[in-house]
């Protein structure tokens, strides 16, 4: 039986060529969803239960490619010829995958629309004195009622 490879146990720094011999497809596991294959690390023979951001690291880069790991739990997946993940790329995906570590973006506050609160007060008002004098709740009411308001509103 092959032995396991476990990315985080390499040291900071450390990069290794990895070889992907089978994709056996996704597995439940104990961390959720895990993508099990078979590969080659620098040669040697190891069974891998990647998490879903590895996986798609790795559907990105093909079947070989070096790993390296950056520090705890960060790895740069870089494909055979060169390349690897920008800042960007790798934070899009951590951030897709794993939401709850995601820091909320500072909401925009945006400006109450003072004049259609104004409009809205004044249409109200206006309503009040149609139905105090009796007038009936019909088309022809309602355009009395915007027909004053804009008058009101705009002079």
């Amino acid at each position: 039986m092959a032995s396991y490879f476990k990315p985080n146990s390499l040291q900071t720094g450390q990069t290794v060529m990895v070889e992907i011999k089978k994709f056996w497809g996704p597995k439940e596991g104990e961390f959720g969803e895990q993508f099990e294959y078979d590969i080659f690390v620098d040669g040697q023979s190891f069974k891998w239960y990647a998490t879903a951001a590895a996986h798609a690291n790795i559907q990105k880069c093909g079947n070989s490619f070096r790993l390296k790991k950056i520090k705890d739990k960060i790895m740069d997946y870089i494909p055979e010829g060169g390349g690897g993940f920008s800042p960007e790329e790798a934070s899009f995906i951590d951030a897709k995958l794993f939401p709850e570590k995601r820091q909320a973006a500072p909401a925009k506050k945006e400006e109450p629309d003072w004049d259609a609160i104004a409009r809205g007060k004044i249409r109200h008002g206006v309503s009040v004195a149609f139905i105090e004098r009796g007038e009936p709740l019909n088309d022809v009411t309602k355009e009395n009622i915007n027909a004053w308001t804009d008058f009101i509103f705009n002079g």
